[in-house]
């Protein structure tokens, strides 16, 4: 059968090359497609831009006239879900007999909502074993009944909700990931970056993130680990392929959890480095904790060649920090992990969250001085976002803290609340000039300066669509 997979989001560089490298590419759709290819259905992808609506539907469109697929899948955060909404109700009006479906968080976490629309269907859970039953069912002409994690509109027009199967118990039954469908939609010439998946899963939970809701949904155990093995042989199988790739990015949340398969890790790598004429670099990102925060664990990360480490500090104030985001570490804590990485040679990437919940002006500044003690070589920083699903959502509802209910398109660059210590014109203002005010005295002004005009063009729609087409020029003044 076959099925074409829809993927939109908020950046893109250009209507038909809307990617920078395949590091960017959603690695969860790539491996839906391998399983799907695996089980003899094809497939192709299609990505959209949401802020350009008129020209993606057009997108959308041709691919499907081309195409010809019996099932649209698509995936969806909640601030892109309305514009998929949208999407799957053009394709039903001129293609009444496409069965549609909808995965991804905002589908599993909001399921009711998803159904309340076009979509013939929704996967809740993990998605390869459901959709390639349902493209089988399809495919030999039968109703797509009882099948787990489906729920599917019936014609009586109400909604057979199926259980939930197990998560995936070995993620080494998985085929690699399908980088291929990729390729029409990266820019050209840039294949030098990948990302390659180690685990599923977090074991924390952490407010502000739908893993404390994802785990429920379904039994066995909800953080697995590839084998290192598994790890290295894909990694191999990818230099083979793409010989211009110079880094690539571990995107595992649990990097440290598990001493013994980091080590284990950490020598196939360098084993692997051993081997090549130019070697690999990784990024990844780096939980802090204290019992990860060692000379063995960075001396491990150092053997695998990791050249950045990427710390989501969110808040300086360790309050909202631990009362809030659940996130229970010292300030200390993170000051050390970022002198071993650098002891390491690594360089650290910091993740910064501005207008949490109960948060005030005063605590905003911790968090800049805490940035400033470091001074990261990339300052990772967003306005918090309510995602529905999430422990912050449902307090943000409770507290009247919400002024935007009404559409979920702004994400991370667009003050949501309005706080009563923190209104939302001073985050909104905090988040344009964090930058300029972490690197003063340390970066030159047009470094501060260009960090703020980039912050304010994000936060708008059409500054934002004209930031993005200007962006590779961006990059060049950047190098330079």
């Amino acid at each position: 059968m076959k099925l074409l997979l829809v993927y939109s989001l908020r950046d893109v560089l250009t209507a038909r090359r809307p990617l920078a490298s395949l590091a960017d590419i959603h690695i969860g759709l790539s491996y839906v497609s391998a399983y799907l290819k695996s089980r003899g259905h094809q497939t192709r992808l299609v990505v959209l831009g949401s802020e350009t609506p008129k020209r993606s539907l057009a997108v959308l469109e041709e691919a499907v006239a081309d195409f010809d697929p019996g099932c649209i899948a698509c995936t969806a955060v909640s601030t892109q879900f309305p514009f998929i909404k949208m999407a799957a109700s053009r394709l039903k009006q001129r293609w009444p007999g496409k069965f549609l479906l909808l995965g991804g968080v905002h589908a599993s976490l909001a399921p009711e909502d998803a159904l309340n629309s076009d979509f013939d269907a929704v996967c809740v859970g993990e998605g390869e074993a459901a959709a390639a039953e349902l493209a089988e069912c399809l495919d030999a002409g039968r109703s797509p009944r009882g099948l787990a994690n489906i729920w599917v509109k019936v014609p009586d027009g109400s909604v057979e909700k199926n259980g939930a199967r197990d998560f995936l118990a070995s993620l080494e039954t998985l085929p690699a990931p399908d980088r291929e469908i990729w390729h029409p939609w990266v820019m050209a010439r840039s294949k030098n970056h990948q990302v390659v998946l180690p685990s599923r899963g977090c074991p924390y939970n952490c407010s502000y993130c739908s893993n404390h809701a994802l785990r429920k949904l379904a039994g066995g155990r909800y953080v697995r680990f590839r084998s290192p093995e598994g790890i290295v042989d894909e990694i191999r199988t990818l230099k083979e392929r793409y010989p211009e790739t110079t880094d690539v990015y571990l995107q595992s949340e649990t990097i440290a959890v598990n001493a013994e398969w980091l080590n284990a890790l950490a020598d196939g790598l360098e084993a692997l480095n051993g081997k090549l004429e130019t070697k690999l670099s990784f990024t990844c990102n780096f939980r802090v904790a204290r019992q990860f925060v060692n000379e063995r664990v960075f001396g491990a990360l150092a053997r695998a060649n990791v050249k950045t480490i990427e710390i989501g500090l969110e808040s300086g104030s360790e309050r909202i920090r631990c009362e809030v985001l659940r996130r229970h570490y010292r300030n200390s804590e993170f000051l050390q992990a970022v002198t071993l990485a650098r002891r390491h040679g690594m360089q650290v990437n910091v993740y910064n969250m501005i207008g949490l919940p109960g948060e005030s002006v005063a605590e905003h500044w911790e968090t800049i001085e805490v940035n400033r003690m470091v001074c990261p070589n990339r300052s990772l920083t967003s306005i918090f976002f309510p995602y529905p699903g999430t422990n912050l959502f449902t307090l943000c509802q409770q507290k009247g803290w919400l002024t935007q209910n009404k559409t979920l398109t702004a994400e991370r660059t667009r003050a949501t609340l309005d706080l009563p210590d923190f209104r939302r014109a001073e985050i909104q203002r905090a988040y344009d000039w964090f930058e300029y005010r972490v690197y003063e005295g340390q970066r030159p002004w047009h470094f501060r300066l260009r960090k703020m005009l980039r912050n304010k063009a994000y936060s708008g729609a059409w500054s934002h669509a004209v930031f993005m087409r200007l962006l590779p020029l961006w990059r060049s003044l950047h190098r330079n």
